[in-house]
């Protein structure tokens, strides 16, 4: 589909995408024959046809769960990199398989003696799962550096035929955050919510060990969310565009947060509200201890990774001393002003000589040792 000027009207005029038949092979897998995984290959001017072969990208204007994405959008250094990758090297091969998912079924003609056969695809779009920067670099190569030879050249595919949404969901979140560092976190924030719609796949859909993570994003969003919290409208969103209000990543606010969901106070603590107004009071005494590090944000480190590790593992360490029964704003209030009896708003400088100077994992946690040795 494309616009045209046409009598000084734009007009919408339809294209239909081109079938293909391709040699495949259907691989013996779990699924019956409703569900199939073929191996087989595509062109790369197949590939970087968008509008055969789409990404389904996050979009923080999308509401409905029915229609959010759970990818990001490709980086164009990553796809430079991979199209120099391309130009620059003798002979550059992309022996990997990219994975794409179609959620209708696909038609399949096997020769029983050879088991290989005959697959035909006319139903688009189909969905990449695994590769989109590949296929960037690629669309980069050709289009931008002009490198046309490569429209020819041929990729290893799996194709995954008749797979639900979430089931394409589920095998970029296991691909991605167990066989290589790629970021997960628009497809836990997209599993967060189907859990909701459905509590009692909750330990299909999220890792064992991970479940930490889908409670603290809950909490998240509530502290970004509420008026009252210290936090409202700070924790910038994964794929959103940048405010002049964001502060901090979702990702890194939810990874600082490890310590007390993980193995601490809100381990044992499901309800998000309850979590919510725990982490509001601990962050409200922060705010009356250092009420200038909370006037112009950007000036400070106390509401940036600085700020969030090291009193995150403070906050631990208080929760777990004294108990549920001693999360008052008051109750954390009375022990802060103990720890930080010696400090003011001015260590929190962004270009001060105190919390700024840390600016690392090891030095997060030095600094945080910091004020734990202060804890009465």
């Amino acid at each position: 589909m494309f616009l045209t000027l046409k009598g000084g009207r734009l007009t919408v005029v339809k294209t239909m995408a081109k079938k293909l038949i391709l040699t495949a092979t259907k691989l013996n897998q779990p699924g019956g024959e409703k569900k199939n995984i073929f191996s087989t290959k595509l062109k790369v001017e197949e590939l970087i046809d968008k509008t055969q072969f789409k990404i389904d990208f996050w979009d923080p204007q999308k509401k409905s769960l029915k229609y959010q994405g759970y990818q990001r959008n490709p980086t164009e250094s990553r796809a430079r990199k991979i199209a120099g990758y391309i130009q620059e090297e003798p002979n550059p091969i992309f022996p990997t398989t990219i994975l794409i998912s179609s959620r209708t079924p696909l038609d399949f003609k096997e020769d029983k003696k050879t088991k290989l056969g005959t697959l035909i695809i006319n139903n688009y779009p189909l969905w990449i799962v695994d590769g989109q920067h590949r296929i960037a670099g690629l669309r980069y190569a050709v289009e931008k550096l002009g490198l046309s030879e490569w429209k020819k050249y041929e990729l290893p595919v799996i194709i995954l035929s008749n797979f639900e949404r979430i089931e394409e969901v589920t095998q970029f979140y296991v691909l991605n955050s167990t066989q290589k560092k790629v970021a997960t976190d628009l497809a836990e924030r997209l599993i967060l919510n189907l859990v909701k719609e459905k509590p009692g796949e909750y330990d299909k859909l999220v890792a064992k060990g991970s479940d930490w993570k889908v409670r603290a994003l809950v909490v998240t969003d509530l502290l970004n969310e509420r008026p009252g919290s210290p936090w409202e409208k700070t924790i910038r969103l994964p794929n959103s565009p940048k405010l002049a209000t964001n502060i901090i990543n979702q990702t890194s606010f939810v990874k600082s947060l490890q310590p007390i969901f993980k193995e601490g106070l809100l381990s044992a603590i499901f309800d998000a509200d309850k979590g919510y107004e725990i982490l509001k009071n601990y962050w409200c005494a922060v705010v009356k201890i250092f009420p200038d590090a909370f006037t112009v944000r950007r000036d400070y480190v106390i509401q940036k990774t600085p700020g969030v590790f090291s009193l995150h593992a403070l906050a631990h360490k208080i929760m777990i001393r004294g108990g549920k029964e001693k999360t008052s704003e008051s109750d954390f209030y009375s022990i802060l002003k103990k720890v930080f009896a010696k400090y003011d708003s001015d260590f929190w400088r962004a270009d001060g000589n105190g919390a700024a100077l840390y600016g690392s994992m090891k030095g997060f946690r030095i600094l945080a040792n910091e004020f734990i040795e202060y804890l009465p």
